[in-house]
């Protein structure tokens, strides 16, 4: 073998061969716990070394340990057909084999999946590993290989992989899955895809499922539509209530979740519907609204003529100034429509709010009438006095009668 014009015996270059490798296993045995980019310079010096020459391409193929290298792991996670070809042809154990499958299926490497497969994989191993991670990663063409293969189970795990995929919003792979499960579903795995459909807000799927015999859409009390409210999908909840079967006023949770908690577009949706009535279970939508501090849910609800604010005693104006987060906004909101009264239940709302010391809805109140002359501004005077609130007290007192109040010296 020469070099340069240099010729030198065989064993000789065999042992600077075999020096030039063992620095290339030293370094990889460094890395064994190193990410798969670094450990892929290991494969880079075997292929600088094999590519010299013919002798040298023989001598690394019989020299180089594949599996210590890894450089099948890294030829399948990096795309290298080529030399992820070379490495199936060495011999290599099953683990090593599945962990190169499983490195191409998350990366969404379609033809190296293709090879590593079929060199003997099992595309089905670790509870079908591959199936769920490429559709969790929305790799199509990896998909569209393993649904091809007998082994790969697409409803694993009551559908998982179709649950994942549902994810990534791909029709394509969403109707993709259901080509190859369809024709095998139960009706449990057929609801469970229309409320992950639903949770997604995949109005394509879930129009496709309306259309399904085996589909539900009103299953497990509504579950879809109560998966699809609590997402916030205003298209999705639409074409959900398109459906007859479905009923947003079960149980009055839809109407009370979404006020709690859901947009204005959605709730104005939701109560527009002929069966939900918003004033059921004792005005419990306007309730939790109030409860929750939702100012604009608010704002649709009272548009409503059916929801009245008035209801057990002006339970809202109390309910909202007794709080010490309330926004000054909601308290506006109530004071405007006709019905509220604030001074209702001898001025509670103003002895609450002075005793929570929120200075600004006692003086929003204080600007009505009907609060001054409800009475009781001495109490409330006492209330923010026991709050320790000094400036309740005095934006109180202009409007006092003189009230003698014997609070302790403390206050």
């Amino acid at each position: 073998m020469s070099l340069g014009g240099y010729h030198l015996p065989n064993d000789i270059w065999w042992e600077v061969f075999r020096q030039l490798l063992r620095l290339v296993d030293e370094k990889d045995e460094e890395m064994l716990d190193e990410t798969v980019e670094k450990m892929e310079e290991e494969s880079v010096y075997w292929c600088v070394l094999r590519s010299v020459c013919k002798e040298w391409r023989d001598m690394a193929d019989q020299l180089f340990d594949y599996e210590t290298a890894k450089v099948m792991v890294v030829s399948a996670s990096s795309n290298k057909i080529e030399s992820l070809k070379l490495c199936l042809a060495h011999r290599h154990t099953p683990i090593t084999i599945q962990s190169a499958l499983e490195l191409a299926t998350t990366n969404g490497h379609a033809d190296a999946v293709n090879v590593i497969i079929q060199h003997g994989a099992d595309p089905s191993a670790d509870d079908n590993f591959c199936i769920k991670y490429a559709a969790a990663y929305g790799h199509i063409d990896v998909v569209r290989i393993l649904l091809e293969d007998p082994r790969v189970d697409p409803s694993a795990e009551n559908g998982l992989p179709l649950e994942r995929a549902m994810v990534s919003q791909d029709t394509r792979l969403v109707m993709l899955f259901l080509k190859y499960i369809q024709p095998d579903w139960s009706e449990q795995q057929a609801n469970r895809i229309m409320w992950c459909a639903a949770a997604s807000g995949h109005t394509d799927m879930i129009r496709y499922l309306l259309d399904n015999t085996k589909v539900n859409p009103a299953a497990s009390d509504n579950q879809a539509l109560k998966f699809c409210v609590a997402n916030g999908h205003v298209e999705a909840t639409k074409l959900l209530l398109s459906d007859p079967r479905v009923d947003p006023s079960d149980g009055n949770f839809v109407p009370k979740y979404v006020a709690s908690s859901g947009s204005p577009e959605l709730l104005e949706l939701i109560i527009r519907d002929e069966r939900v009535d918003p004033t059921q279970d004792e005005s419990a939508v306007l309730t939790v609204a109030i409860v929750k501090e939702q100012t604009e849910n608010v704002r649709v609800l009272l548009k409503d003529g059916r929801v009245d604010p008035s209801f057990h005693q002006n339970w809202a104006i109390r309910a909202v100034c007794s709080s010490v987060t309330a926004p000054l906004e909601l308290v506006d909101l109530l004071l405007k429509d006709p019905r509220v009264d604030p001074s209702a239940v001898g001025n509670e709302a103003l002895l609450q709010a002075s005793l929570a010391g929120n200075e600004s809805i006692v003086n929003r109140l204080l600007q009505d009438e009907r609060v001054r002359r409800g009475g009781k501004l001495g109490d409330a005077i006492l209330s923010a006095a026991i709050g320790g609130h000094q400036k309740v007290i005095e934006s109180l007192m202009p409007y006092a009668e003189t009230v003698a109040i014997s609070a302790p010296e403390a206050v």
